[in-house]
């Protein structure tokens, strides 16, 4: 990937942490997102 910052990564990896931080914040974020709960996990698993 040529486009990659580390800097927006990390960033985006804290952002990502905040929204999924509270209990069934993962569940939300997927539903918001037209995402699957499984699918989300492994993104928030790295």
């Amino acid at each position: 990937m040529e486009d990659f910052d580390e800097t927006l990564f990390v960033v985006w990896r804290a952002n990502l942490s905040v929204l999924v931080g509270s209990p069934g914040g993962a569940g939300r974020l997927a539903r918001m997102m037209n995402f699957s709960p499984s699918f989300m996990k492994l993104i928030v698993a790295g």
